[in-house]
C-alpha cells in the first residue's frame, strides 16, 4: 500500500493501530517509529479500524477508557469484558496487544486466556510504551521480511545524480531513498549495463538547494526493463559516507516526515489516512 506524502513523494510503511493515543504518544515518537519504516495509526471506533487492511503489523488497544466504563462491584465483569474482547478479536488478521495503567487481576486473567498479551504500563513512562509498541512487532508472525527502514519514493520530482564507478560517471535519476540505500534510474542504457551487481560505486545527489555525497555503496540490484539500480551502504561505516554527509541524509529524511507528520493526515489513494481520526 502506497501512502503519498505529497504530490511529489510516497511511502509504503507498516502500520502499527492504536485506539486512542496516550499523550506520551507525540510527534517525535511518531517520526522516529516511521523512519523504521512503521506508522502508527490511531483510530476513534472498531469500524474505522476495519477500514484499514493492508500494511497492518498489529493493533494496540488502550484499555484505559473501556475499563472506567466498568463496574467492578458488579458481577457481570467477566461478560462485559468478554464482549469487549469479542469486539476486539473481530478484527481478523490483526496481532492484538492490550495495555492499561491499571493492575486489575481479573481482567488480566481474562485477557491472557482469550490468547491477548496484557501489559501493565507505569502513565508517564514513555520508555514502556515504545518497549509494549516493539514487542508487538517482533511478535507478529511476519510472513515477509519488511525494511527496517522507511523507503521514501520520489514519483515526479527528477533529482539528478552522478554514479562514479571506477574511471566512469554515469547520470541518472533517483527514484527511492532510505537510511541504508537508493535506487537509481540510469539515463543511458549501455552506461547501464556497464554497472554490475557487486560493483562498488561513489554517489553524488543534487537536491537543489543541497547536494548528498556517498563515497561507497553497492550495487546489490537491478531492473533491466526501467534501467534502475538498487544500491546498498551501511550508514555507520565512516569509509561509505562521512558525517557531514550521514547528517545531511537524515535530515533529508527526517524534514520529509516531519512535514507529512505535522500536516496530521496522509493521503491513501482517493482516501486520507488520519494520524488522529475524529
Amino acid at each position: 500500500m502506497m501512502i503519498k506524502l505529497d504530490e511529489n513523494i510516497e511511502i509504503s510503511p507498516k502500520i502499527v493501530l492504536m485506539n486512542r493515543f496516550v499523550d506520551i504518544v507525540d510527534e517525535e515518537m511518531i517520526v522516529k517509529f516511521l523512519i523504521s519504516n512503521i506508522l502508527l495509526v490511531e483510530y476513534n471506533s472498531f469500524e474505522k479500524l476495519r477500514e484499514i487492511k493492508n500494511n497492518v503489523l498489529g493493533c494496540l488497544v488502550n484499555l484505559d477508557d473501556y475499563l472506567f466504563c466498568i463496574d467492578f462491584q458488579n458481577n457481570d465483569i467477566d461478560n462485559k469484558v468478554s464482549k469487549m474482547i469479542n469486539n476486539i478479536k473481530s478484527i481478523k488478521n490483526f496481532y492484538i496487544t492490550a495495555f492499561t495503567v491499571h493492575n486489575f487481576r481479573k481482567i488480566k486473567e481474562i485477557f491472557i486466556k482469550q490468547g491477548i498479551k496484557y501489559y501493565v504500563r507505569h502513565e508517564n513512562s514513555k520508555d514502556e510504551l515504545i518497549n509494549i509498541i516493539k514487542e508487538t512487532i517482533t511478535r507478529v508472525d511476519h510472513t515477509e521480511s519488511f525494511r527496517s527502514s522507511l523507503r521514501i519514493g520520489f514519483t515526479d520530482k527528477r533529482y539528478e545524480t552522478k554514479i562514479k564507478h571506477r574511471e566512469m560517471i554515469v547520470e541518472g535519476i533517483i527514484k527511492d531513498l532510505s537510511i541504508n540505500g537508493l535506487g537509481i534510474e540510469i539515463n543511458n542504457f549501455d552506461d547501464y549495463k556497464n554497472l554490475h551487481i557487486g560493483s562498488f560505486v561513489a554517489i553524488n545527489l543534487d537536491f537543489g538547494v543541497l547536494s548528498l555525497n556517498i563515497q561507497r555503496g553497492i550495487i546489490v540490484r537491478k531492473d533491466n526493463d526501467n534501467r534502475i539500480i538498487g544500491i546498498k551502504m551501511d550508514i555507520t561505516d565512516k569509509y561509505e559516507i562521512d558525517d557531514e554527509n550521514k547528517i545531511i541524509l537524515e535530515n533529508i529524511i527526517k524534514t520529509w516526515i516531519t512535514k507529512a507528520v505535522r500536516s496530521n493526515n496522509l493521503n491513501i489513494g482517493s482516501k486520507e489516512l488520519f494520524l488522529r481520526t475524529e
